[in-house]
């Protein structure tokens, strides 16, 4: 099977930091045999008063290849300042308190390469909380459903430079993000393996909050206001 040529860095990933001093040594370690021509790492700090900028500017693993520290109105908006700075083909938003997968990113250069032409690779999450560690793939086959999970889902420069996260949300503007892009068509190539380790102890996993945006955007994503409200009921029924 014929390969593609790939331009250099294929990978961009950004991410987001606000005093994130006790998990960034983990995201930072799981970059650590990546050469500089796969990837770039650029962090979006939001003013830590921890010590976070000084473990990324001195830890033995990885070193930022550019660090950004100033206000910001939240992670949506560190986000979209992290797009404006990537060169790589590729951008994937990595939180500062996960963690990839050994050598994933070395799969899914050789995935691109096979399968090259989607504006979205998506893979699945390890969930891992106090008690347990449990795998999970995204589907959007229902109006309530992730299309592609934001930590594991390898989006292409020029698709997120044209359409950006919106502001207007506190954690699900990545749902809507994705969402919108598969209301477009926008084809998204599913990999069928765990992409990164995700911590559910960040805001996004406050319930009450995420019911009452998720609220708000399934009226953005569907035409009529009786189907979004019936959908965030049996939303609100399985939370």
């Amino acid at each position: 099977m014929s390969t593609s040529k790939i331009p250099s860095p294929l990978f961009s990933i950004v991410t987001a930091t606000f005093n994130s001093s006790s998990t960034i040594l983990d995201t930072a370690k799981s970059l650590q045999k990546y050469p500089r021509n796969l990837i770039e790492w650029i962090i979006i700090d939001g003013q830590s008063s921890d010590n976070t900028l000084e473990i990324l500017n001195s830890n033995p693993y990885r070193i930022p290849d550019r660090i950004t520290c100033e206000p910001d109105q939240g992670i949506y908006d560190a986000m979209n300042k992290g797009v404006e700075k990537c060169r790589g083909s590729f951008i994937i938003m990595l939180n500062s308190d996960d963690y990839f997968e050994d050598n994933i990113l070395f799969e899914i250069q050789k995935i691109i390469q096979v399968n090259p032409g989607y504006k979205i690779y998506a893979g699945g999450l390890n969930l891992i909380s106090t008690s347990n560690t449990r795998q999970m793939f995204p589907h959007g086959r229902f109006p309530t459903s992730m299309p592609a999970f934001q930590p594991s889902s390898f989006i292409s420069r020029e698709l997120l430079q044209k359409n950006s996260f919106s502001k207007e949300f506190k954690i699900v503007s990545d749902f809507l993000w994705f969402k919108e892009r598969q209301l477009e068509g926008c084809p998204i190539y599913y990999v069928p393996k765990v992409i990164t380790n995700y911590r559910t102890n960040g805001a996004s996993n406050n319930n009450m909050m995420r019911l009452a945006e998720m609220k708000l955007a399934l009226q953005h994503t569907m035409k009529s206001k009786m189907c979004a409200f019936f959908w965030y009921l049996i939303l609100k029924m399985r939370t």
